[in-house]
């Protein structure tokens, strides 16, 4: 059935759904051969755990029906639909050992197996639908996710009146229609269509909330507001509806204090569902409460341990700079990331850095030591101890990287400025002197070639000059303390 309810309204489909859905869960303790479900209910299954992005439901639906049902062309046609989600490799190879298969369904897994060119699209779109009489539910479902993938939704939108003749059950094109416009920020198209469906369909709150989505695009909150109250109405425990009233209210600006309440309704009522939780820490966040936000995502990462690596960067956001657990979540950050290129941790501290966040940068610079044994380049890590007031590691790392009797300060203006004032705030001043001395005898304006780096000289001039009458003044501990050329 896909997304789209049929011919029942919407709580008895999801007492329906739930029932069948319970069963199958516990159904899964026992024995394979012992699990005995109708081919029309594994298939309900398989597409509601598509839904929700439950791998392990679909792979024992697939189970099921190859024990059960091992004729079953649609069940058949759900494997390769699964492949197609687990990899594209795993969607090529399937698609290669089943060549002979024929249908709608086989024929778009081949498509996506072996996309036409750009120019091209639509002609192999109007071909691949004219061999096509009728549409199943599924067939226009996937023949929906085809085009999005394609950047075909203006062919999609086009097609409307041939597919509106051609499935099996109108609704399941006008909502597939409506989503690809939701997608696309159609909001014109998109409320003519969904306008239909809750026509059609009165009672299927989704419906009503799709429509509600593209009021708020469209800016007519007033609309918004009575479609998506209506949905709610239909089904106060969908927590979806909650989301989208939220989300709606967030698009026509209301104050946050207002939206979160709403928010953490959805959250309450979908605990197993992942995507609430980032909205909800996002409200928080932008609300200021960021103990809470800290707190709805600590959970989201215990419950869904597999997306950690999309939670832990914002975990690691709204934390206190002196919080240690941070240091664990970012190990385990490390050990989930499949690519733990020198330059993804690069571009994570510098994203920190400029967001004022120097505390949490210098915990990323030292994980990345901690796990891999290596360091980030010297200027990346140099910086971050320095900004940290770490002064005694920054000197190191700036020395390893010039060598302490010869420093090539004609390359490194800036980096020479940092040497020096982490020398005297780190009270080796007999160090900052020697600096001093080699800066100012040995490089000239003349050593730098454009007028960025002579801007750069400039400025690493006024400091060192400085630095040096203060040196001269035998400025105490506490002046050196003071000290800040950089504005920092």
């Amino acid at each position: 059935m896909g997304q789209a309810l049929k011919y029942m309204d919407d709580q008895e489909y999801n007492a329906q759904r739930d029932e069948l859905i319970s069963r199958f869960r516990k159904s899964l303790s026992q024995p394979l051969a012992e699990r005995y479900f109708g081919e029309d209910e594994l298939i309900s299954v398989f597409d509601y755990a598509t839904d929700l992005n439950d791998d392990y439901l679909r792979i024992e639906v697939l189970l099921c029906g190859a024990r059960f049902y091992p004729e079953s062309e649609e069940l058949n046609q759900r494997r390769g639909i699964f492949y197609d989600t687990l990899s594209d490799t795993a969607r090529d190879s399937f698609i290669e050992d089943n060549a002979s298969q024929e249908g709608m369904i086989w024929d778009i897994m081949r498509l996506r197996h072996n996309p036409p060119s750009d120019d091209k699209a639509e002609e192999s779109l109007d071909y691949l639908l004219s061999c096509y009489d009728t549409l199943s539910d599924e067939d226009m479902i996937q023949l929906a996710q085809l085009t999005d993938t394609l950047g075909q939704y203006a062919w999609l939108k086009k097609s409307e009146p041939v597919l509106r003749k051609k499935v099996e059950f109108l609704p399941v094109a006008l909502y597939e229609l409506g989503v690809a416009a939701d997608r696309n920020d159609d909001a014109e198209f998109g409320i003519r269509v969904s306008e239909e469906l809750t026509r059609i369909e009165p009672f299927c709150a989704i419906y009503w909330q799709l429509l509600a989505r593209h009021y708020s695009v469209a800016g007519d909150d007033d609309k918004a507001d009575q479609a998506v109250e209506y949905a709610i109405a239909i089904n106060p425990d969908d927590a979806q509806a909650y989301f989208v009233k939220a989300s709606c209210d967030l698009q026509a600006e209301r104050p946050i204090e207002q939206i979160i309440p709403t928010a953490e309704k959805a959250l309450a009522l979908a605990p197993d569902n992942s995507e609430p939780y980032r909205f909800v820490a996002s409200l928080h966040r932008h609300a200021g409460n960021r103990h809470r936000a800290q707190q709805v995502l600590r959970e989201a990462l215990t419950r869904f341990p597999e997306e950690a690596l999309s939670f832990i960067p914002d975990i690691v956001m709204d934390a206190d700079d002196a919080d240690n657990s941070i240091d664990e979540i970012l190990d385990q950050f490390y050990r989930l990331q499949v690519d733990n290129s020198e330059a993804i941790w690069v571009s994570w501290v510098h994203f920190l850095s400029s967001m004022g966040m120097a505390g949490k940068a210098q915990k990323v610079v030292d994980c990345y030591y901690r796990n891999s044994g290596l360091r980030l380049p010297a200027t990346v890590t140099a910086e971050s101890y320095f900004v940290n007031g770490r002064y005694a590691e920054c000197i190191d790392q700036l020395y390893d990287m010039f060598s302490e009797s010869e420093i090539p300060m004609s390359d490194r203006p800036a980096l020479s400025v940092m040497l020096l004032v982490a020398l005297c705030k780190n009270g080796e001043t007999d160090r900052a002197r020697q600096l001093v001395k080699h800066y100012l005898d040995t490089v000239s304006i003349s050593s730098f070639p454009t007028v960025a780096s002579r801007l750069q000289y400039i400025g690493s001039l006024h400091v060192f000059r400085q630095v040096s009458d203060m040196l001269d003044s035998h400025a105490s501990r506490r002046t050196w303390r003071d000290f800040n050329p950089l504005f920092l």
